[in-house]
């Protein structure tokens, strides 16, 4: 895997906040949820779901409130924090796909995939992975639905070693934690 070094060290966040605003983009965040009454992110919630099984055991993404969302334990709004930092006026979608134990099962998190690619969702972040090989298919399928609709999605590699999945496809943008080695680079 090639990676890309710093474009400029004399690019700040105000001179690309000038460039690209995020103005007409939503994002949907595929993770813990997302805390709408964060103070960075008040207002910036349009729309929220939450994906899980029901009693009858069938997995569904029920539409909810964007002000009754919520986030147990921090992670999805801390993306969505860094997203509309980055990007000022950008509309974000929860998409909670994490139950109460900070866990989901791979057909909920391609539950949640398939419920923002089918709102047509062009910027789609997804911080988490697996590794059970029976859902790479349906995940690889579906990173090649986003691609071919043209719909940018953003996936992490595990933190813990090894890729996982779908950051190893082509047709994702597949982002890794950085470490400060020094006060002018990552390593």
């Amino acid at each position: 895997m090639e990676r890309i070094p710093l474009i400029s060290p004399h690019l700040t966040l105000d001179a690309l906040r000038q460039q690209a605003t995020g103005q007409g983009v939503q994002v949907a965040v595929i993770d813990s949820g997302i805390d709408p009454h964060h103070p960075d992110l008040q207002g910036r919630v349009v729309r929220a779901c939450v994906v899980d099984k029901g009693s009858d055991r069938t997995i569904a993404c029920r539409d909810i409130d964007p002000l009754e969302s919520r986030d147990d334990f921090g992670h999805g709004t801390a993306v969505a924090g860094i997203i509309a930092a980055v990007a000022p006026q950008v509309e974000l979608i929860n998409v909670r796909v994490l139950n109460e134990y900070n866990a989901c099962s791979g057909d909920i998190l391609i539950a949640g995939l398939r419920w923002a690619l089918a709102q047509n969702i062009k910027v789609i972040n997804l911080s988490l992975a697996t590794m059970k090989e029976r859902f790479f298919p349906e995940l690889f399928q579906l990173c090649e639905q986003a691609y071919e609709q043209d719909a940018i999605l953003i996936v992490s590699r595990r933190n813990l070693g090894g890729m996982g999945c779908p950051a190893m496809f082509s047709s994702v943008i597949s982002v890794e934690r950085g470490e400060i080695a020094e006060p002018y680079g990552l390593r």
